[in-house]
């Protein structure tokens, strides 16, 4: 039950910091106070409160309706946590309106099981969690510190989507890069018998890209299909290169 109702004081009185309510027996709408009560750890934010009489069941039946978030999850999708339910609320009308697949939404600080399942996830623009006004768990900081998971935790709700824009571009990208060099790009060069460095252990040339491009890792073919060898690094201008195409001039080692 609850033990005490306390109704902030006057602005003129709350400047001692020792007296900052008032104990009253009862308050009525529209009044802010603070209720002291045991069992208040698992109180959600935003929830209605009502007195319980002989309708426990009824009423339990009736709060999860109140707070009940009329949103369908995705299957696939960024994982999304809040303060309160309003906040939560609009988290993912924010999300949605970017297009955002959302697989979990839920009240409370971002925990270790969080991090983990966000990193569980196979899509890696799908690692990633929104935390709007809450805390990163300590566990769950020493979790995602090993762990391929991004966590935007901000006060600010716009400022979790302006992260969320450039985080995606750049990831984006950082993909695209992985599977290009996946593929096998062929290229085709040009020994520069004036420009050589080095004649062994390992051998250091300058080469002219005629077609293509080649990259370190790229086997290299004389035309009569032997290889020769692998490029083991690349420079241009005394700078170490990953790849050159038709047209530059780099030195291969």
């Amino acid at each position: 039950g609850i033990k005490a109702l306390l109704k902030p004081k006057p602005l003129d009185e709350i400047r001692d910091p020792r007296e900052r309510f008032d104990i009253v027996k009862e308050v009525h709408a529209a009044c802010g106070i603070k209720i002291s009560s045991p069992n208040l750890e698992n109180v959600v934010p935003g929830a209605p409160i009502r007195v319980i009489r002989n309708n426990l069941e009824e009423l339990i039946e009736e709060i999860k309706s109140q707070t009940k978030i009329d949103f369908e999850l995705d299957e696939q999708g960024i994982m999304i946590k809040a303060d309160t339910i309003g906040s939560l609320e609009a988290l993912i009308k924010e999300s949605r309106d970017k297009g955002i697949n959302i697989r979990k939404a839920e009240i409370g600080n971002v925990s270790k099981r969080d991090i983990i399942e966000a990193a569980a996830t196979t899509d890696p623009l799908n690692k990633l969690i929104f935390a709007f006004n809450i805390k990163i768990l300590p566990e769950a900081k020493d979790e995602l510190a090993n762990a391929d998971t991004t966590v935007f935790n901000e006060d600010v709700i716009y400022t979790i989507m302006e992260n969320y824009d450039e985080w995606i571009e750049k990831k984006k990208a950082e993909i695209e890069r992985e599977r290009r060099q996946e593929y096998i790009h062929p290229g085709m060069i040009k020994f520069l018998p004036e420009y050589v460095f080095r004649v062994s252990h390992p051998a250091v040339i300058g080469v002219r890209v005629l077609a293509g491009r080649i990259k370190n890792g790229t086997k290299l073919m004389k035309a009569d299909g032997r290889i020769i060898g692998t490029i083991k690094g690349m420079q241009s201008e005394n700078k170490p290169v990953e790849e050159a195409i038709q047209g530059q001039e780099v030195a291969i080692s």
